[in-house]
């Protein structure tokens, strides 16, 4: 899609200006455990930019959060992203059947001491899945979103989801490419402002209109084509007008943004 797409980036984003709305984007990145040469450069790009770091707590090393900046929200990425489904089932960590409310509670208060405040408490299933039954431990353990990827119907919680992945895991775990990821973007965009999607008809308290649309980067499989994607969609949206980045923590219920 090339510079077509990006074309049609700024299309549907005066598509939201024409109908008086704002296009807010969320940025989610997953998989942090540690220090590392590529989370150094993500954190790079756009240091003020808004971002949602999926860490592992069971992985989660103390030294990590000296690397983050005020901008970084941490989110809970699952216990140990240990796969336990059934053999041939899509891998999950939390499959039906198995509801563990104690272990979901241990992995957010052990980012709670690594990572203080900044820790949300929003839980994100490893693999963007999880069975409805542990889906609705959530609360009882002190969550108040869940965040996947292309979500079902809202359940016990609300859903801060991802709607466009720059990784194509079943093509080699590279780049998407800009034509399928701008594509994505556009096409999202245009859903949820036509409404098209239920999440657009439950808004947050603090976001003027529906939830941010999610876009997922993946720091530890970033090829080269990724990075630079990822850099030029932060400085096209840092300069085109209607469009933002939200900070996870303003789209929690009932929570004024700062």
């Amino acid at each position: 899609m090339n510079d077509d797409g990006w074309a049609a980036l700024a299309r549907e984003v005066d598509a939201w200006r024409d109908a008086g709305r704002e296009a807010a984007l969320w940025w989610r990145d997953d998989d942090a455990v540690e220090p590392s040469s590529a989370l150094s450069r993500l954190l790079a790009l756009r240091p003020g930019c808004p971002l949602g770091l999926a860490v592992i707590p069971a992985a989660a090393k103390a030294s990590l959060a000296a690397e983050l900046s005020e901008a970084v929200d941490v989110l809970v990425h699952g216990f140990a992203h240990a796969n336990h489904a059934p053999p041939g089932a899509r891998k999950t960590e939390y499959p039906a059947g198995r509801v563990a409310p104690e272990e979901m509670r241990a992995g957010r208060e052990r980012l709670g001491a690594i990572f203080g405040g900044r820790v949300l408490p929003v839980f994100v299933p490893p693999w963007n899945r999880m069975g409805d039954d542990a889906a609705a431990a959530l609360p009882a353990a002190g969550y108040r979103m869940l965040s996947g990827y292309r979500g079902r119907p809202e359940g016990p919680l609300p859903r801060l989801d991802t709607h466009v992945d720059l990784i194509d895991w079943r093509g080699g775990r590279r780049f998407a490419g800009a034509e399928a990821v701008l594509g994505a973007l556009v096409d999202t965009l245009a859903a949820r402002r036509r409404a098209q999607d239920p999440q657009d008809l439950q808004d947050l308290r603090g976001l003027r209109g529906p939830r941010p649309t999610g876009v997922l980067s993946h720091h530890l499989v970033h090829d080269a084509a990724a990075w630079r994607f990822l850099e030029d969609l932060l400085a096209w949206v840092e300069d085109a007008p209607g469009v933002r980045w939200v900070r996870p923590r303003d789209a929690l219920p009932g929570r004024a943004p700062t």
